[in-house]
């Protein structure tokens, strides 16, 4: 018998490496990141997840953004799985904007993955948890051992015969496994999943065929991993048929980690109103759903209308990590503004909790928009829209990050921060797209810093360009090889606020007018500074020496006029404080590198 999950959906318009060795103790912290924003802030994991390969130490990065006045401090503690618990109070100066460290101990586990949570709380001086409840991180230990028969079922879709879910006589297939975890915390498959029909979701009025996964776990103590078989590969693929997705969750309860499995040739394009996808969430009647979607790629994902290869509709605390995408279409076509390899809605029909979305260490390609999130949640007061650190947007995408919406849905306090755009092209091109549509002075307090971008914007474009926007802070950014630096379309200052900018550095832009601020352009960082002090100011145009971005190394090499400069320091550049990184690892594209501490890369050689 079919099971048949639902998805109310109302039509909406459209809105149209090798990695460096850490760095010599004498250079973390050698300085302080010194910037005068308003307010008091808020306070976030920098880095969402400390992996391990064995037993040992893992490092929690903490940071303070979007507003540096006073001393503010915030409290953290871990729990889950056995280790050394941590707890203690981490604090920052006056005008200080450092990441900050924690470290937790892990000298023992037992087979299967170890998972620790890291929380933070209890902030002060007026500073706010970026994402309120959802502000943690996981500490994984992954040596590819696997969990007991007591704690785990197991599938093979190789197998002759149909088992009992053990790994000596597994399931032949995904259903039977699912319906049968219990309170178990591992689902384990391998082979290649094609969805038959068991389970259906009803979107947009045609029926699609979909893995759906159980929206019963709701609290990290009982958070269930759908995993490949350590050792083994699972995909789910579409097969030779459309109509097919891939999991499917829907629910409150959704305290789950899809995990090491690869999604192809996914094909949804025969409904009227279909994300389609690898994985799609939407949580219901408001309650969160902190899912956890890991180390997956996605690979020819098509779909009838907003379809992204990961796709979170009114969905609380969910983080994606190291996940790729490419190749994503709207009826076939990649370039559809519509598509998207990272997608995120806010539904008009009662709810209001898409927020609190992090989005780290992943690799989008060939789609239209690398991550769109098309409208935010009502309301500009808690609601946190999706952030995005150390990604890599690069090769057939016209938009970077594109922040979309209507009037009344504000985005809010993004943060786009370590992120790699390269070969963004084409009308409308830019690394950071905020759309019009929203209601003066809504969508207040942006932290868009220490991105790289290469070969970014055409056709007189930026690499970022925003409109309507409140209070937004771009510094310490590189790009090269571009047509301007940002584009500020806003044309009066009630709507078109630009809160700081400052210590970006360039070269060979497209255009004369590198900025446009209130739509009237501007050729020189000095022309802004008279204007206002605030604007752009000691911005560089100079080579920034990469140490070769041909073969995608952004480090900066030791004679690099950004190196040790900048916010805080001096008159020019980029300013690091030893824990950052520019763009993705310091520079180094390779999500499927072991996930290391940010570290100092300035002084290369050292």
């Amino acid at each position: 018998m079919k099971r048949r999950i639902f998805i109310k959906r109302s039509l909406a318009t459209a809105c149209s490496a090798s990695l460096l060795s850490a760095a010599p103790l004498s250079l973390l912290h050698a300085k302080q990141l010194r910037v005068g924003i308003p307010g008091p802030g808020r306070i976030g994991f920098y880095v969402d997840y400390s992996e391990l390969d064995s037993v040992g130490t893992h490092t929690f990065f903490v940071c303070r953004t979007h507003g540096t006045d006073g001393s503010v401090s915030v409290s953290y503690s871990t729990s889950g799985d056995s280790h050394s618990g941590a707890s203690g109070t981490l604090t920052w100066n006056d005008g200080e904007a450092d990441v900050k460290s924690f470290t937790v101990t892990v000298s023992n586990k037992s087979d299967g993955e170890h998972r620790i949570v890291a929380q933070l709380s209890n902030p002060t001086g007026g500073a706010i948890l970026h994402h309120g409840q959802y502000s943690r991180a996981y500490g994984v230990i992954d040596d590819g051992s696997i969990a007991p028969d007591s704690d785990a079922v197991f599938f093979d879709e190789n197998a002759a015969s149909n088992g009992n879910g053990t790994r000596s006589n597994p399931y032949n297939n995904y259903y039977d496994a699912r319906d049968n975890v219990g309170s178990k915390r591992y689902i384990y498959g391998r082979g290649v999943t094609v969805p038959d029909g068991t389970d259906v979701a009803d979107v947009g009025g045609s029926d699609e065929t979909c893995l759906a996964v159980p929206a019963t776990r709701d609290n990290e103590s009982n958070r269930l991993i759908i995993r490949n078989w350590p050792g083994y590969s699972w995909t789910v693929d579409g097969g030779s048929s459309n109509r097919k997705c891939g999991f499917v969750s829907l629910g409150a309860n959704a305290y789950m980690t899809i995990r090491g499995i690869d999604f192809s040739n996914l094909d949804t394009s025969g409904g009227t109103y279909s994300h389609g996808g690898a994985v799609l969430i939407e949580s219901k009647n408001g309650g969160p759903a902190a899912m956890t979607v890991e180390l997956c790629t996605a690979d020819n994902i098509n779909g009838g209308s907003n379809v992204g290869a990961f796709s979170f509709i009114n969905s609380t605390g969910c983080k994606i990590w190291r996940c790729s995408a490419n190749n994503v279409q709207v009826n076939g076509n990649n370039q559809n503004g519509n598509a998207a390899g990272i997608f995120s809605e806010y539904d008009a029909a009662g709810y209001d909790n898409m927020y609190d979305v992090s989005i780290q260490r992943c690799k989008v390609s060939n789609v239209y928009n690398g991550a769109y999130h098309k409208k935010a949640a009502n309301g500009t007061t808690t609601n946190v829209s999706a952030s995005h650190r150390f990604n890599i947007y690069s090769d057939k995408i016209v938009r970077g990050i594109h922040y979309g919406g209507v009037s009344g849905y504000s985005h809010s306090k993004t943060i786009v921060q370590g992120n790699l755009f390269k070969n963004i092209l084409g009308i409308g091109a830019g690394s950071i797209w905020h759309n019009g549509g929203y209601p003066s002075g809504a969508g207040d307090k942006h932290w868009w810093v220490g991105n790289v971008e290469d070969n970014v914007g055409s056709y007189g474009n930026a690499g970022i360009i925003f409109k309507s926007i409140s209070e937004v802070v771009i510094f310490n950014n590189v790009q090269v090889n571009g047509a301007a630096v940002w584009h500020n379309t806003g044309s009066n200052s009630a709507a078109g606020h630009v809160e700081f900018t400052g210590y970006n550095h360039g070269m060979n832009y497209e255009t004369s007018n590198i900025y446009k601020y209130q739509n009237v352009g501007y050729s020189s960082a000095s022309s802004l500074n008279s204007l206002n002090s605030r604007l752009a100011m000691n911005d560089v145009k100079s080579d920034p020496k990469f140490v070769d971005s041909t073969n995608n190394d952004y480090r900066l090499s030791n004679d690099s006029p950004c190196s040790g400069t900048g916010v805080g320091g001096s008159d020019k550049g980029i300013f690091l404080t030893g824990y950052e990184v520019l763009g993705p690892q310091g520079g180094q594209p390779d999500i499927n590198a072991p996930a290391i501490a940010p570290i100092n890369f300035r002084a290369i050689t050292s």
